[in-house]
């Protein structure tokens, strides 16, 4: 600071004030400046230092990308690895959209209601740091007092939890099913690990139509079956080839390409778009103890990783306790078949017999994908062979 050699306190604060509005408009023109500067993350996973610049001894080529598709595309599916550091970048995001422009609106949906309390907090921890810690100092005392923000807060189960600030501008975070977005002029609606939430494609029916104009849609995930990668392959229908426009760039592990269906902008960033994780002994350490199909998912973007995996693992060592060889179903056994249908996962039906020890004999078993009519035609036919239409 230059006050220190001036002498007149007046002139002293005076100039300071100068020298902070420069700051704020500097932050305001420049995320990645802000970024570099005044941004503080938090790794529970490093004991010696956990509170640590975000960009302080890394670097990290895709940020920027990141950061100008995110501020300015209207669609976006950020598909990625996981350890990129992708969640933590968009919480600062979003929190410089809101402290430098007024009246901003930025509802994020997660799964479940820790994982938005999460969200918030990340973003509670930019903006303030921990007092007591000087490690973790958060945004400077000038700029956190010129746009004031009231605590996170919540009043109902299942209501989200709020940032609001003195400027107009509010991040709202929820589990899915929270969202009530009617009347709201919505800046930008992200939703943060997609492929784990089970009502996704009724989440985004129920608020896309609320982002209207230049408003903007992120769907930030690593790789998994369902709704989200009907998106990210761009398919309307089952059977749909993708189509898709493939962009130039120069960082390796980044590939960018426009879906022309549903006209999402695409961005996939494997781990090794950061060069500290382009040794193969990194991925080894990151993923020791994990199952081969859950580092793929999670680490390689592979949709179709877990695909062919026992649901319950622990039914494989029991195999032979509950497999049998086939026997003849006596006509009096009640007979009862179950259904379980999901609009994210495979539909399943399972017809079951009950014998006279109130065991259950599982006797026939569908599990696929796709639309009901698909489902209920196959069941129909199989019910039409004589004995095996059930009772219940």
């Amino acid at each position: 600071m230059l006050s220190s050699h001036l002498g007149s306190d007046a002139l002293a604060i005076e100039l300071e004030q100068i020298e902070q509005e420069i700051e704020w408009r500097m932050c305001s023109s420049d995320w990645y400046y802000w970024l570099e500067t005044y941004v503080y993350t938090k790794d529970e996973n490093d004991r010696a230092n956990p509170f640590k610049k975000f960009l302080e001894g890394r670097e990290l080529p895709y940020v920027w990308l990141v950061g100008e598709l995110y501020l300015n595309e209207r669609r976006l599916i950020i598909l990625k690895s996981r350890q990129l550091g992708i969640t933590w970048l968009l919480c600062a995001l979003d929190l410089w959209e809101c402290l430098f422009q007024a009246g901003r609106f930025i509802p994020i949906t997660a799964y479940k209601e820790g994982d938005a309390a999460d969200i918030l907090d990340r973003i509670k921890f930019i903006f303030e740091g921990v007092p007591s810690d000087p490690r973790a100092p958060g945004l400077p005392v000038w700029m956190r007092t010129r746009v004031m923000v009231t605590a996170p807060k919540k009043t109902w189960l299942r209501e989200p939890f709020q940032m609001e600030f003195s400027n107009g501008s509010m991040i709202r975070a929820g589990p899915e099913g929270s969202e009530n977005l009617r009347g709201k002029t919505i800046s930008r609606w992200k939703n943060e690990e997609s492929r784990s939430q089970p009502r996704l494609e009724q989440t985004a029916q129920s608020v896309l139509p609320a982002v209207q104009g230049d408003a903007q849609a992120c769907f930030v995930s690593s790789a998994g079956p369902g709704y989200f990668q009907a998106l990210v392959e761009d398919k309307l229908e089952a059977g749909d080839a993708p189509q898709r426009e493939m962009y130039p760039t120069d960082i390796p592990g980044v590939q960018v390409w426009k879906n022309k269906r549903n006209q999402y902008l695409v961005v996939r960033i494997h781990y090794t778009a950061d060069p500290q994780k382009q040794d193969p002994e990194w991925i080894k350490r990151a993923t020791a103890g994990m199952p081969p199909y859950q580092v793929d998912q999670e680490y390689e973007i592979d949709f179709g990783a877990a695909a062919g995996t026992p649901a319950i693992p622990v039914f494989q060592d029991r195999e032979r306790l509950i497999v049998i060889q086939p026997f003849e179903i006596p006509d009096h056994w009640p007979r009862y078949a179950a259904s379980d249908y999901g609009t994210e996962n495979p539909y399943c039906c399972l017809f079951f017999a009950v014998g006279p020890d109130r065991e259950l004999y599982v006797y026939w078993e569908y599990y696929a994908p796709g639309p009901l009519g698909m489902h209920l035609s196959v069941i129909k036919n199989y019910r039409t062979v004589p004995g095996r239409d059930p009772d219940f």
